[in-house]
């Protein structure tokens, strides 16, 4: 015999959390980026891997907030989290420390 899962129905309190449990983490990395950038000593232009890469994560980042925003934007009971991930997934560091914490949350599963 075979068993089929099917999808958790999320509640809007749910998915609400899971966006503000996304969100949170998107601005603390957001807020270590720029602390990153602000100590990093002035580079030479093209040359510094380091500083490039924490623009390019800064970058990732402020898309992954805005993409949230938008989410929410769109659904205002709270966005599916399945959408709330996939946002996530753009920005890879965040992405393990946040799914991390939505699973440990309850919001997913």
């Amino acid at each position: 015999m075979s068993s089929t899962t099917s999808p958790r129905a999320e509640t809007p309190a749910v998915a609400h959390a899971a966006w503000q449990a996304a969100r949170g983490r998107l601005e603390a990395e957001k807020r270590r980026i720029f602390e990153a950038l602000r100590s990093h000593p002035t580079p030479i232009p093209a040359c510094d891997v380091h500083f490039n890469a924490l623009l390019a994560q800064r970058e990732a980042v402020t898309q992954a907030l805005a993409g949230l925003d938008a989410l929410l934007a769109r659904h205002p009971s709270g966005p599916p989290v399945a959408e709330v991930e996939a946002l996530l997934a753009a920005v890879p560091d965040v992405a393990a420390q946040a799914g991390h914490a939505l699973r440990s949350s309850g919001s997913v599963h």
